[in-house]
């Protein structure tokens, strides 16, 4: 079992990550668009050269980076599975209508992805659904801008390379099972400027 997590923040705490509260979410989605250029898939809402996206799937063994640009609200792909990718950045997660999310399993089992950067939101904040990192077994490197403030059932589940994860700072609702899996996740990490969220005893709790 994964056990007791060290919290980190001013002062060391410890948390157990099978305590936090669940929640459902749902969105809509926008239209975007994907390009491909040299080992590169870009995500964004010019509709110029773009890929169909049932055609996405040819790309799965050469894609090394996926860049989503400011735009849409809900990612429109499918990206399990792509064994080449390294690296996934979302520059600036747009709202509308209170509502933006990565989707289940979007980028499970992408086994050599190693980093995710997630910028800040343009509004309410974005929701990472369940599964959508699963078995990202080489996954080292996650941060966060401001605004990411949900994680769905094992959004990050099975990543087995993960050590440390500092949470987003607006960060107040997070499954118990967001983390299932995580075998040498030791270090969670929670600002001391998040305002829903604190340590008490061997939890974090919403408050």
């Amino acid at each position: 079992s994964q056990g007791e997590i060290a919290f980190t923040s001013e002062s060391t705490q410890s948390v157990n990550a099978e305590t936090f509260d669940e929640r459902e979410v749902s969105a809509e989605s926008t239209s975007g668009y994907w390009h491909y250029s040299d080992g590169t898939l870009t995500y964004n809402t010019s509709s110029s050269g773009a890929i169909d996206v049932d055609d996405l799937w040819e790309y799965d063994d050469v894609v090394t980076k996926i860049v989503i640009e400011s735009g849409p609200t809900t990612i429109d792909g499918d990206f399990e599975d792509f064994t080449a990718l390294t690296e996934v950045e979302y520059k600036t997660p747009v709202t509308i209508d209170d509502m933006c999310f990565i989707g289940s399993y979007l980028f499970s089992g992408c086994t050599s992805l190693k980093k995710v950067t997630i910028g800040a939101s343009d509004g309410t904040g974005l929701e990472i659904d369940g599964s959508a990192f699963y078995n990202c077994t080489s996954l080292t490197d996650v941060s966060f801008g401001k605004g990411t403030w949900h994680f769905g059932r094992n959004s990050f589940g099975n990543c087995t390379s993960l050590e440390t994860f500092k949470f987003p700072i607006d960060m107040h609702n997070v499954r118990g099972d967001s983390f299932r899996g995580c075998t040498s996740l030791k270090t969670l990490k929670l600002s001391d400027q998040n305002s829903y969220m604190r340590a008490a005893g061997n939890a974090i709790y919403e408050i």
